[in-house]
């Protein structure tokens, strides 16, 4: 395996409301692996947005072994207890969406404006997937990856019947979709077990 060519992806953290042997077991795991071009983490870093949750989600992050981005989750702004620009700005971003730009590879991070409630839970504005749409169309000799913490309509778990999102035009033909709460590949917690990190690593695309 091509390590400087993988993205390393890490689901939900919930800092705050994990057990810490279960973090700890799940750092000493990462530390057998390579080191990555990146590491990904997925959304929800933390369980409540706290700001004592942010610091401990960044130092648990600041031990991996390459440089790490983070995505925006519905537990990151729970309750809009603070807005999607003051998390932004809590993991050095200048806002929920941005670009991660590689030679062939551009990852588009995007994230609603703010927590809505049940059913509405996830849904971008349409400046946003105006926003969305322009970072893929203009990146035509680049593969492009979308990430969101939310599963996309039309993609794995996401349900057409609910309001996650629009699908894009520029999603034909799709760019490569990673989401938080879904489980492929490396690692397969209980159904309903919301207290184990999880992971993944997307590999040899640019």
């Amino acid at each position: 395996m091509d390590w400087q060519r993988t993205i390393h992806c890490i689901g939900d953290l919930h800092a705050g409301g994990i057990k810490r042997p279960r973090v700890s077991a799940m750092l000493d795991d990462v530390k057998t692996l390579g080191t990555p071009a990146i590491h990904l983490q997925i959304g929800d870093s933390t369980e409540r947005g706290l700001p004592e949750e942010d610091v401990l989600a960044k130092r648990w992050l600041g031990r991996l072994p390459a440089r790490h981005y983070t995505v925006l989750g519905n537990h990151d702004v729970m309750h809009n207890k603070r807005t999607a620009k003051q998390w932004a700005a809590a993991y050095g971003n200048e806002s929920q969406s941005y670009v991660i730009d590689f030679p062939t590879l551009r990852i588009v991070a995007v994230g609603p404006d703010r927590d809505y409630p049940a059913e509405r839970s996830g849904t971008l504005s349409d400046r946003t997937l105006e926003w969305l749409e322009a970072r893929i169309r203009n990146a035509p000799d680049k593969t492009c990856w979308v990430a969101c913490h939310w599963p996309l309509k039309h993609t794995v778990m996401g349900d057409s019947s609910k309001l996650y999102t629009s699908a894009c035009r520029a999603f034909t033909p799709s760019p490569t979709i990673a989401s938080g709460p879904c489980w492929p590949s490396t690692r397969t917690p209980r159904r309903g077990c919301r207290d184990t990190p999880t992971r993944r690593s997307m590999r040899r695309v640019w």
